[in-house]
């Protein structure tokens, strides 16, 4: 599952697991995202699991960088490109 505000971000996400043969499901709130895990069974959920993988910008003010070198959650820093996503998706797999 992927939750996210930022559509780009989330079409492309969405885009390339499917190519990769996972079934994907998009929340457009956390809300939404709560209900559809009531529904079904998921193997990895971003971002409302322990396996989860940060997507930001914001890596620069001192609370936002503290707060991700506490999660010990994979971060994706926009922009990235393919190899750095397979990388975050994998590492949180692992978790």
């Amino acid at each position: 599952m992927m939750r996210g505000s930022d559509r780009p971000i989330v079409a492309s996400g969405r885009g390339t697991q499917s190519l990769l043969g996972n079934q994907v499901e998009v929340a457009a709130s956390g809300h939404e995202a709560l209900e559809t895990i009531g529904r079904s069974p998921l193997d990895l959920l971003v971002p409302l699991a322990r396996r989860t993988v940060f997507c930001t910008g914001d890596v620069v003010t001192a609370d936002v960088h503290a707060f991700l070198e506490t999660t010990g959650c994979p971060v994706l820093t926009k922009p990235f490109d393919l190899a750095q996503y397979f990388d975050a998706v994998a590492r949180a797999a692992r978790c």
